[in-house]
C-alpha cells in the first residue's frame, strides 16, 4: 500500500498525523509512465523511419541525372536536385525561393514572351492536372535555350494542392540527332535527284549518236 503522510505539532508532546491512501494514484502514475515510455519509443522509432526515408529520397534526388524541382502555389522553387542545377548552370542557392517561370520558362524559342498563365505548370498548380510537354525550352543561367521535355505533377496534402513537382530531361542530343537525320535525308534526296538527272542526260547523250549510227547503217 502506498500512502502519503503529513504531521503537525499540536503541543510540546503531541503530533497530529494524517495518512492518505495513494495506491490508486501510484497505479495510474505507473501506467502513465509505461504509456509515456512506449510513446517515446514509438516517436523515436518513427523519427528514425522518417530519417531513413528522407535519406533514401535525398539519395534518389541527388543521384538522378534528370532535373527535378518543386514549387509552391506561388510558383517559387522550394527544392531542386543537383541534376537540374547541372543542366541549367545554377547553384541551388540561386534557385531556392525564386519564381521558376520568370527564370526558366519566360520566353518561347522564337523570342516571344511566354506569359505565366499560359504555362502548362499553372494548370497543375490551379487545377491539379498532370501535364507532359515533349518539346520545349528552358533558359539556362547563361541564357542559352536548352531543349527539354518535362512533366508536372501536383503535390496534394489532405485533399488540397500545396504545390507541384516538375521533372525535366535535356533533349539536346536527341534534337541534334533529329537535325542530323533530317540533313541526311535531304542530302540523300538531293543525290537521288542528281542521279536521276545524270541518268536521264546520259541516256539522251547515248541515244542521240546511237540514232545517227543506226541511220547511217540503214543507209
Amino acid at each position: 500500500m502506498w500512502v502519503s503522510l503529513a504531521a503537525v505539532r499540536i503541543s510540546a508532546d503531541r503530533l497530529a498525523a494524517f495518512c492518505l491512501d495513494i495506491t490508486a494514484r501510484k497505479a495510474i502514475e505507473a501506467e502513465l509512465d509505461l504509456y509515456r515510455q512506449g510513446l517515446e519509443e514509438a516517436v523515436t522509432e518513427r523519427t528514425a523511419d522518417l530519417e531513413r526515408t528522407e535519406a533514401q529520397l535525398r539519395l534518389i534526388l541527388e543521384s538522378t541525372a534528370d532535373g527535378l524541382y518543386g514549387i509552391d502555389l506561388a510558383g517559387r522553387i522550394s527544392f531542386i536536385n543537383p541534376g537540374a542545377c547541372a543542366i541549367l548552370g545554377y547553384r541551388p542557392e540561386q534557385m531556392i525561393g525564386r519564381e521558376s517561370h520568370s527564370i526558366l520558362h519566360h520566353t518561347h524559342p522564337d523570342g516571344r514572351p511566354y506569359p505565366r498563365p499560359d504555362c502548362p505548370v499553372e494548370a497543375t498548380l490551379r487545377q491539379g492536372l498532370v501535364q507532359r510537354v515533349e518539346d520545349e525550352v528552358y533558359w539556362a543561367a547563361d541564357q542559352r535555350a536548352i531543349p527539354v521535355s518535362y512533366s508536372s505533377h501536383p503535390m496534394i496534402r489532405q485533399g488540397q494542392i500545396i504545390g507541384a513537382v516538375v521533372s525535366f530531361t535535356d533533349i539536346s542530343a536527341r534534337k541534334a540527332a533529329e537535325a542530323a537525320r533530317t540533313l541526311a535525308l535531304e542530302e540523300a534526296e538531293r543525290l537521288a535527284t542528281l542521279r536521276r538527272e545524270f541518268l536521264a542526260n546520259m541516256s539522251h547523250e547515248i541515244r542521240t549518236p546511237l540514232s545517227a549510227f543506226l541511220g547511217l547503217g540503214e543507209m
